[in-house]
């Protein structure tokens, strides 16, 4: 599947911005819209729409290379544009992939706000676990998810993650149906409250939309 089509779905924003592994070789593109831009539980959107798209290329022994990009509301820049790459193979019913994220923040201070990723995830049986280290920060990121179809081009997933720098927890339950004209996407996230680890009383949902293409 697509790596940034899967970024941009409900689901996968839910978790982290995760690299899937690439199911096929050559270029490809993706489009997609959502009534809020999650990531790891937290809004970057201040709770309003996002459009995102992305290009990536993967080659048949594994590597791949790619770029993804949507607005956010920060104070002081309207967009987030990411550039990653890395090696990802399935052997079997187990897949790997390892690689480096670099997430981008125009119009504010280039240094202070743009930061690196390395990252490392397993998935075997519709189950994964990754595990993700903020260079500049020294913080250590975890997510965990499990997608089962249960009907045709019907998905649910549930996935989660940790935050060693902060202590928070975020959780989630998402429902994607998949069609020829594209994905369609159904969330609902909450987050923990740092000092009493208990969840946030205002659950959100995120209704979205995304369309892979080849190149």
């Amino acid at each position: 599947m697509n790596k940034k089509l899967r970024l941009a779905s409900a689901g996968v924003m839910l978790s982290t911005l995760a690299i899937s592994g690439v199911a096929f070789a050559g270029a490809s593109g993706n489009v997609g819209m959502s009534s809020d831009y999650l990531w790891r539980g937290m809004t970057q959107t201040n709770h309003q729409s996002a459009v995102s798209g992305g290009l990536d290329y993967g080659h048949d022994v594994g590597v791949y290379m790619g770029t993804w990009a949507s607005n956010v509301s920060w104070t002081g820049t309207d967009a987030e544009i990411d550039l990653y790459g890395g090696y990802s193979k399935e052997f079997g019913p187990v897949g790997i992939d390892v690689g480096a994220i670099y997430y981008m923040y125009p119009h504010v201070d280039f240094d202070s706000n743009s930061f690196y990723e390395v990252y490392g995830s397993f998935s075997a049986m519709g189950a994964s676990v990754s595990v993700y280290y903020n260079i500049d920060a020294s913080d250590t990121y975890v997510s965990g998810g499990y997608d089962h179809e249960v009907a045709k081009g019907v998905t649910i997933s549930l996935a989660g993650g940790w935050s060693k720098e902060s202590g928070n927890a975020h959780y989630g339950l998402s429902l994607t149906k998949g069609t020829d004209a594209g994905d369609f996407s159904v969330l609902v996230s909450d987050t923990t409250d740092t000092a009493t680890g208990s969840l946030d009383k205002n659950p959100t949902m995120v209704v979205s939309y995304t369309k892979g293409f080849d190149l």
